[in-house]
């Protein structure tokens, strides 16, 4: 019906993805449609989410990637979805007891190279990130570098924040730590 509201609990955004080449991790970037009954097959899917697009250069073989706000912001676990049948966007509320982090899982590695951009996405709910966010790297040897972007920032509804290049750094297991341009 025109005008009607459905909204899906139990969704969740997982708090750890699959590093996928040059793409998001499957079943990480949701979308949802209406349908009008069983016969129904025209459908107007949307995307829930946003993502975050890292693009990374250096001599390392990253492992993991670790997002979080700088202002405590839900990124990943249960939420509810609402979707529109007169074709407002979809909206998500995330659950009270959502996770403050979202993860990469890089496998064995993703090997960096100092002259091309290997590119990461992270996906996530629709979030302003008040006070920026932070970027935790690890490498094959447990080595940390921290990014960490201070100015606000927003990852919109169908849209990627894409992040300048960065050349990550690791020092002997120690954190590192760079700042994102904070015009980004």
């Amino acid at each position: 019906a025109d005008g009607a509201v459905y909204r899906i609990s139990g969704f969740a955004y997982p708090s750890v993805q699959q590093y996928c080449y040059d793409s998001f991790a499957e079943s990480s970037y949701a979308m949802a449609a209406i349908t009008y009954g069983t016969e129904d097959y025209d459908l107007e899917f949307r995307n829930v989410g946003g993502a975050v697009k890292l693009q990374l250069i250096g001599n390392d073989v990253i492992t993991r990637i670790s997002l979080t706000g700088n202002n405590a912001e839900k990124l990943s676990g249960e939420a509810t979805l609402t979707v529109y049948s007169d074709g407002t966007v979809p909206s998500v509320q995330m659950a009270q007891d959502a996770e403050l982090a979202v993860s990469l899982d890089c496998g064995e590695g993703v090997h960096l190279s100092i002259d091309d951009p290997m590119t990461f996405y992270v996906a996530l709910p629709p979030t302003s990130f008040a006070k920026g966010f932070t970027v935790e790297l690890e490498n094959t040897e447990g080595a940390v570098c921290t990014l960490e972007a201070s100015a606000a920032n927003v990852v919109g509804r169908s849209q990627i924040l894409c992040m300048p290049v960065v050349t990550v750094e690791f020092s002997s297991g120690e954190a590192q730590e760079g700042d994102y341009v904070d015009e980004y």
